[in-house]
């Protein structure tokens, strides 16, 4: 049966992959549509926006000239002077001054056609210049005013009067023959400049349809609409009788040269404006906005359909060739479900096969390789320990060992150097493997001219191998302190630590590597009895092999103790110690000796008296042998050596009695708490045998020690009794007893009665 491709095998992978792939021509070809749309709609603008702009620059240039007779005629001596014969109240009294502006006034309208009227509205007179006549304000609102817009006088009184900031409005007067008309009129308060004390108002008007011919004489296509806007959303001009747009408003439209959408009449419709340079108006053209940006969406169609027909084709493809390409995939697959012998999970996914295949695979491999190479390693530290020791004699065994572990040792000259680590102080997360590897590493790096350099470690310390001709050997000799010192400042941030080096005499053949390392375990031995945290040379201590513990001395040692002189006996030692080990510097196994007969003449002084139970032989033994240098083997001595005094001065002096009886009391005393005191304890506390302390407390108190031991916690026990509410069992575990009935029955042993009892007859309510 044909195999499915299932929704998580590794052809899902692909086959998005190739999609990704598709998809980064579609958003390439995404952005260049939207950038081509930009700029396909900037060049459909385009020629609306030179329309527009042309249109609003003749309307402008109109609206200049008007200003520029506005300003010529504030500053015109005529209106001046009637302006201030107004102020002043008597202007009526100045007829020629009236007659000079009346025909002034209609200079100016002749000498520019665009100029429909001139108007000068008179505030204290409430009289006003019309063209070229002087009339009554009430006059020319009975017969000029447009009744339908300003319904009373009042409301044209007011709008003549108002503050005006050189502003065109929109007037409606009627023609001589009484039709209404819209006049575009640009108003300026007077005199020029001051407009908080104004006392007249200039209008210079024209024909609104001077504005609308100019609309008209520019074709929109579709049917398109120009109008002009003011501040107030007033339609200044249009060229069709319309209403505003409500997302059309004057504050909606913000940007030049910026298509706006919105509705009207029903229709989606789009806009284009540009703000007068002249005014604060905008000229706006409004149209269908699918004519509006026909050639847009005619582009956006086909280059849609394209990627649509391309994204099909691409879908089949990626198809096709994810199939094709996943059939070697899918081989693989199989053959290596038959070479594993392991089922595959018909829902697990072939690329995650695979994966853990190959990491399985290759696991086996690493394993397979360190574990060969952990061998390896093996073998050759075993090889060079076994050098070390010369266990390895025969020549051919030699060469070929060496071949095969890559020593190479190709100069005549060895040495063998120890590294001895005491670790002080270990901070955290600290690790003796890894400070012994790094020591070695340090070593190894140590670049010195034809040398070679191999190691074990063995415990806390790290044996070294030098091949080296003499030159070099000796140059590593000479700069062992500063290549130790460099180490301590590196290891140091891991652990506090002491270094002790020992270091061989140079050899000239390999099998002198044997005697290398015999003298620099002898060395080492040196240096941790005398110098801890030193460099020290096998040549500087190779003759001292006799230490100084003449009869003479032995002698006066044995008669001190027997006297019990326990300050002379004391002195004599350390005259011994000091003149083997400060003066001689004898070596480790000599310093072993010496103690080892110092023990014996103590142990002489001992059988003689037949005193064998007060020492015991084998602890002193194990404790010199197994001491870490001569100091702890000293401290042994001499505290046997005060146990020994102690006793044969009690023995000579009768009369006096060894302070022993008080030191035990306050051990007792002090120890009484724990369950494990007995007169073993005691006796392993004081180096002493059991049965020696048992018989010299006894001596000396007439009290055996068990006795006064459970004295002591029956006293103790009878305070906790009196003073808490503890039960009994918990009084008897905190004066060192386990078990209920062993505390009643000492107890009523000491006192006649149990602890309820005693409780019970002498506690106070």
């Amino acid at each position: 049966m044909k195999k499915k491709y299932y929704f998580n095998s590794v052809i899902k992978i692909w086959f998005i992959t190739y999609i990704i792939v598709l998809l980064v021509p579609l958003l390439v070809n995404y952005f260049l549509f939207i950038h081509s749309r930009a700029i396909i709609q900037e060049e459909i603008n385009s020629g609306r926006n030179a329309m527009l702009t042309q249109l609003k620059s003749n309307i402008d240039e109109k609206l200049q000239s008007i200003r520029r007779t506005g300003i010529l005629v504030t500053n015109e001596p005529k209106f001046l002077g009637v302006i201030n014969d107004d102020k002043k109240g008597v202007i009526d009294n100045n007829k020629y001054e009236i007659i000079e502006l009346a025909n002034f006034i209609s200079l100016l309208r002749n000498s520019n056609n665009n100029i429909e009227s001139i108007m000068l509205y008179l505030k204290n007179s409430n009289n006003v210049f019309y063209n070229k006549t002087y009339m009554n304000n009430q006059y020319i609102y009975n017969n000029h005013v447009n009744l339908d817009i300003f319904e009373t006088y009042d409301q044209w009184y007011d709008f003549l009067n108002q503050k005006y900031r050189n502003e065109f409005v929109l007037t409606d007067i009627k023609t001589p023959e009484g039709n209404p008309e819209k006049y575009i009129s640009y108003a300026m308060s007077l005199p020029y400049g001051n407009l908080a004390n104004s006392n007249s108002t200039l209008f210079i008007s024209i024909k609104q349809d001077q504005i609308i011919n100019i609309l008209d004489d520019y074709k929109i296509s579709g049917n398109g609409i120009v109008y002009i806007l003011d501040e107030n959303n007033n339609i200044i001009a249009s060229n069709v009788d319309m209403k505003i747009p409500e997302l059309l408003e004057y504050e909606n439209l913000i940007n030049n040269n910026t298509i706006y959408f919105g509705k009207y009449d029903k229709k989606e419709v789009a806009a284009l404006m540009t703000e007068s340079d002249e005014t604060n108006w905008k000229y706006i053209i409004l149209a269908d906005k699918e004519i509006f940006s026909k050639k847009m969406f005619n582009y956006s169609k086909i280059v849609l359909f394209a990627t649509f027909i391309y994204t099909i084709i691409g879908i089949i493809l990626a198809f096709l060739f994810t199939n094709r390409n996943y059939k070697p995939i899918k081989k693989i697959v199989q053959l290596i479900s038959i070479k594993s012998l392991t089922e595959r999970n018909s829902e697990c996914n072939d690329y995650l096969y695979l994966q853990e295949s190959f990491e399985r695979a290759f696991f086996e491999m690493d394993e397979m390789h360190q574990t060969i190479s952990q061998q390896n390693d093996l073998l050759r530290r075993n090889f060079i320990y076994r050098l070390l020791n010369g266990e390895i004699r025969d020549k051919v065994l030699l060469e070929t060992s060496l071949n095969k572990f890559e020593i190479e040792f190709n100069y005549d000259y060895y040495s063998v150097f120890i590294v001895h680590i005491d670790f002080c102080q270990p901070k955290e997360n600290f690790s003796t493997d890894i400070t012994l590897m790094k020591i070695a590493e340090y070593f190894n790096q140590i670049e010195l001219k034809k040398s070679k350099l191999y190691h074990i470690t063995r415990e806390n310390y790290i044996i070294f191998i030098t091949n080296s001709d003499l030159e070099t050997q000796n140059k590593l000799n000479r700069e062992l302190h500063t290549y130790i010192d460099q180490l301590k400042l590196q290891i140091e941030q891991f652990s506090r630590l002491s270094l002790s080096v020992a270091v061989s005499n140079i050899h000239d053949s390999i099998l002198g590597i044997t005697e290398a390392y015999q003298e620099s375990l002898n060395c080492l031995d040196y240096i941790l009895v005398y110098e801890p945290d030193e460099i020290l040379s096998y040549k500087d201590i190779e003759s001292k092999d006799a230490y100084y513990y003449p009869i003479s001395i032995e002698q006066k040692l044995i008669n001190y103790i027997k006297a019990g002189n326990i300050e002379e006996a004391n002195a004599l030692l350390q005259h011994v110690y000091d003149k083997n080990f400060k003066e001689n510097l004898i070596s480790m196994n000599m310093g072993k000796s010496l103690m080892f007969d110092i023990c014996a003449s103590i142990l002489k002084v001992v059988d003689y008296q037949n005193t064998n139970e007060m020492i015991n032989q084998e602890k002193l033994l194990k404790s010199i042998i197994f001491s870490k240098n001569l100091r702890e083997m000293m401290d042994s001595l001499v505290k046997v050596l005060c146990t020994v005094c102690k006793y044969f001065k009690c023995i000579n002096e009768k009369t006096e009695k060894i302070a022993y009886s008080k030191e035990i009391n306050s051990y007792i005393e002090e120890n009484y708490s724990n369950s494990d005191l007995n007169i073993s304890t005691l006796a392993e506390h004081f180096n002493l045998t059991p049965s020696y302390l048992s018989k010299l407390y006894k001596m000396e108190t007439d009290e055996g020690i068990l006795t006064y031991i459970n004295k002591i916690r029956v006293d103790k026990s009878k305070s906790l009794l009196l003073e808490t509410d503890q039960c009994i069992s918990e009084i008897a575990e905190k004066v060192g007893i386990l078990h209920d009935t062993s505390f009643n029955r000492i107890f009523k042993n000491n006192e006649g009665i149990t602890p309820g009892q005693y409780r019970k007859n002498n506690k106070i309510i």
